[in-house]
């Protein structure tokens, strides 16, 4: 389908916003949550080694047949002329099957941050994006001051949603030690499926030095053209990464009709909170063009991220 429409197969990012129950640590809700994507890693992978066995011999089933039909019409052959026809038809098959299969199936990556809302001496978030973050997540469910748990899984294609959520339903399901705990132990689930859009120096994996702090602004495409907006939106990720600052950075839009909140995201990855609390600040002052000064500056929601696993 994406070769025959000549679309590029789009990075998918199955977001889970959920929060640890006051009694639980956050120790353990950690190590759930560490144990939970191994589980899903390792899961993902043996489901997509299946499929690739299952197609391999899907290749190897039609090989055969194309090779005794062809051999049908071949004079008194030698043995190793159809060794070399079998060769050369499997191979034949194998690439036209990889062509049309589409992504690759399994996981790309995964991640956990902490969100949070900077918040001053007498609780209050330090700035009005803050501010608008905190009522952001408060209107997901997620209303005061304690962290919110953000869960990324990140596949390529749509159909990698489906292997997904076949992992997590059948392949761990609810009795396996950290699926079972997890539900025991949070508060609150906000889903949502999220298209990257454009990104500078951004991958998947997590950060190697297993560190990592973001930026998060949530905010609407005003009434422009796509168009207008996507290249407004790339002189801006080309900015914040000129300006040193960023080590990554990231536009996500919500697949449609796929989960709550705002249709978009822009991600800024940096080394450390100071320099993400910094960064915020000159995005909430900074002059943008006109397609997105209202959109992020005057109403964007922001919070901090800080990767936990």
């Amino acid at each position: 389908m994406y070769r025959a429409l000549q679309l590029p197969v789009p990075l998918v990012a199955y977001t889970v916003l959920h929060r640890r129950r006051p009694e639980v640590p956050p120790d353990d809700y950690r190590s759930t949550m560490i144990e939970m994507h191994r589980l899903v890693a390792a899961e993902a992978a043996a489901a997509a080694d299946s499929v690739a066995r299952a197609a391999d011999e899907q290749a190897l089933r039609e090989a055969q047949r194309l090779q005794g039909a062809l051999l049908h019409f071949l004079e008194t052959p030698m043995k190793r002329d159809k060794e070399e026809v079998a060769k050369n038809i499997l191979e034949s098959v194998r690439r036209a099957a990889g062509a049309e299969a589409g992504p690759k199936p399994g996981l790309a990556g995964s991640r956990d941050a902490l969100l949070a809302i900077p918040r001053g001496s007498k609780g209050k978030p330090l700035a009005a994006p803050f501010n608008r973050g905190a009522e952001y997540l408060a209107g997901l469910g997620f209303a005061g001051p304690d962290e919110v748990w953000e869960s990324r899984f990140f596949v390529h294609g749509a159909a990698n949603l489906d292997l997904l959520e076949h992992v997590v339903r059948d392949r761990i399901g609810i009795d396996a030690s950290a699926h079972g705990r997890h539900l025991g132990e949070f508060t609150g689930f906000v889903s949502a499926a999220h298209n990257l859009a454009d990104a500078r120096s951004w991958g998947p994996d997590r950060p190697a030095d297993g560190s990592g702090h973001e930026v998060v602004v949530w905010f609407a495409k005003p009434q422009v053209r796509y168009a207008e907006f996507r290249g407004a939106l790339a002189v801006l990720l080309d900015d914040l990464m000129r300006d040193g600052t960023c080590r990554a950075a990231a536009v996500w839009q919500r697949k449609l009709g796929l989960g709550s909140g705002e249709e978009y995201q822009l991600r800024c990855e940096v080394a450390d909170h100071g320099k993400a609390l910094g960064l915020a600040r000159s995005l909430a002052e900074r002059k943008l063009d006109p397609v997105l000064q209202t959109a992020i500056v005057r109403q964007g929601r922001m919070a901090l991220g800080a990767v936990v696993a």
